[in-house]
């Protein structure tokens, strides 16, 4: 029976040799147009910079709100959460 090094190896070598059959539409439409996907591992926000963004953006809402709060003032307090509320909170910035 062949090893487990000997099956990654002739793993790695078929879709290396498969090329562009392999690949995803999603793959080949950022090819196509000139950017590269990356995926990264599930579950690990530290990846996901998006994900670093929100849980800022949310701690700035958690920490404004007041009960009886209405969907237009959350949705203020998330814009502010994102681009800075005039005073204290400076929102998100390249800087994040």
């Amino acid at each position: 029976a062949p090893t487990l090094l000997e099956l990654q190896t002739a793993l790695t070598s078929h879709l290396q040799n498969i090329g562009y059959l392999g690949k995803t539409e999603v793959q080949k439409q950022f090819e196509y147009h000139g950017y590269t996907l990356i995926y990264t591992p599930p579950c690990m926000p530290q990846f996901q910079p998006i994900e670093l963004v929100w849980a800022y953006v949310k701690r700035y809402v958690a920490s404004q709100f007041k009960l009886g709060c209405s969907m237009s003032e959350l949705k203020q307090l998330t814009l502010q959460g994102f681009y800075g509320d005039g005073d204290k909170h400076i929102g998100v910035t390249s800087d994040f």
